[in-house]
Parts: structure tokens; C-alpha cells; sequence
């Protein structure tokens, strides 16, 4: 799993997107707080995968939690 942090933060920027786009048609929605709250999850929880993908890689785990983290393969590297 050495792109992990790749995909981190290709799904962060994906999600960032996403939450632009409710911005901008969060009017249409039936509740219009819930379209705000939809657009404001969206561009922060992005933000945030973006900025984790991009520390990722200087995240040091214990071996259990590394475990957990990638699964059976990790344990090979230490």
C-alpha cells in the first residue's frame, strides 16, 4: 500500500468537489440548511482527507496498529 496516501488524497479532492458543487445548487434543496450542511461537511471533511494523504506518509504506527491500519501485508515492512 505504498499510493495509500495517494488515494487519500485523490478521494479528499473528490470529495472537496462534491461539496463546491452542493454550494452551488444548495438552493434547489427542499431543507436549504441541509444543503449548507451538506456543502460545509463536504468542503471540510475534503480538506481534511487532503491534508492526512499528505502527512501519511510520516505517520508512525506500533506494529498492531499498523496492522489494522493496512492489513496482513504491512506486517512485512517495519
Amino acid at each position: 500500500m505504498e499510493q495509500s496516501h495517494r488515494r487519500l488524497m485523490w478521494h479528499g479532492m473528490f470529495l472537496f468537489l462534491l461539496g463546491l458543487f452542493t454550494g452551488f445548487v444548495e438552493q434547489r434543496f427542499a431543507n436549504v440548511r441541509m444543503g449548507l450542511a451538506a456543502h460545509l461537511e463536504g468542503v471540510m471533511n475534503g480538506t481534511f482527507l487532503i491534508a492526512l494523504g499528505a502527512i501519511w506518509i510520516e505517520v508512525r504506527l506500533p506494529p498492531k496498529q499498523r496492522l489494522s491500519r493496512t492489513g496482513p501485508r504491512s506486517t512485512a515492512r517495519t
